[in-house]
């Protein structure tokens, strides 16, 4: 499934490709974030599956996962064409295409587990594609010569339909347009809260806001913005996820649950929609967070 593979100076085995350079300990992060909420195979429509999307003109790289809970973590990156331009010498502002593959939990976890630093001066990681779409190359390049790299196989048949993959994007668009709680008292339920342990852990801790209708966003790395009332802002690693709770209060606050720097990374990760659909959703606009609650226990209100 995976193959590891230490690089002399001639970098990753992995041919041309197209690639974007972070920060090591941000990579790490978003992926013990994010990669707890990838479900299981027999669950169907890409559960198991956790999504790397990276613009390298936008400046980020997702990890997105949709499966016991809806996450999405943005990673700062840098294209690598950027990076590796000569010092003083102008760059030719090619940054490459749109990456967009997914790999395994157990293969996300692996990652994460390769290149987490315990201690220590922090380190830059190019993560590369290479031009077949085959393989995933994680190589540490803060030194002279390429370090340790990993080389991973991505998942086979990656196609952006609902059919084959979860929409992390449309889901956490409309959660984050629902209505603030005014007031909540809520609970989740025992299997869901593991699943967000280590999201808390790996962040260091969770903001929750609770919606009218019972969604219960999970936020992390982002600050009040001084200048909009409710809005977020926030540069680095940041953080928003999506689970069903009990107890949030019907009073809504007039404000929508989220507004925030991540709403542009979850517009871009949105699958098309079908006709069909797209007018099913003018008649419904929370369909696609009503489904959030299939996936979790509601409890019992006794």
């Amino acid at each position: 499934m995976t193959t590891t593979t230490t690089t002399a100076a001639g970098g990753p085995m992995i041919g041309i490709g197209e690639g974007v350079v972070v920060a090591d300990s941000d990579l790490v992060a978003g992926l013990l974030a994010v990669a707890p909420h990838a479900g299981k195979p027999d669950q169907g429509r890409g559960a198991h599956r956790v999504r790397l999307y990276a613009d390298p003109a936008s400046g980020w790289l997702a990890i997105a996962a949709d499966g016991r809970g809806t996450a999405l973590a943005r990673v700062p990156a840098v294209a690598s064409g950027e990076y590796w331009s000569t010092p003083g010498e102008p760059w030719d502002g090619q940054v490459g295409d749109v990456i967009d593959v997914d790999v395994s939990a157990p293969v996300a976890a692996l990652v994460a587990k390769a290149f987490r630093r315990r201690e220590g001066v922090g380190h830059r990681l190019e993560v590369l594609v290479d031009e077949h779409r085959r393989f995933l190359a994680v190589t540490d390049v803060e030194g002279l010569f390429p370090g340790r790299s990993l080389r991973v196989v991505l998942e086979e048949g990656v196609v952006s339909s609902p059919d084959t993959r979860r929409d992390v994007g449309r889901l956490l668009l409309d959660a984050a347009g629902l209505e603030l709680a005014a007031s909540a008292s809520f609970a989740l339920a025992h299997e869901d809260w593991r699943a967000w342990q280590p999201t808390a852990s790996a962040l260091g801790g969770l903001t929750m806001r609770a919606t009218v209708d019972g969604t219960l966003l999970m936020i992390a790395g982002q600050r009040p913005s001084p200048d909009c009332a409710g809005a977020l802002i926030g540069d680095g690693l940041a953080f928003l996820g999506a689970a069903r709770t009990m107890g949030a209060g019907d009073e809504g606050a007039g404000l929508p649950a989220y507004r925030g720097p991540l709403l542009d990374a979850c517009a871009a990760l949105a699958l098309p929609r079908e006709p069909q659909e797209q007018e099913e959703t003018t008649e419904s606009p929370t369909s696609d967070v009503i489904s959030l609650s299939t996936r979790t226990r509601r409890g019992d209100h006794r």
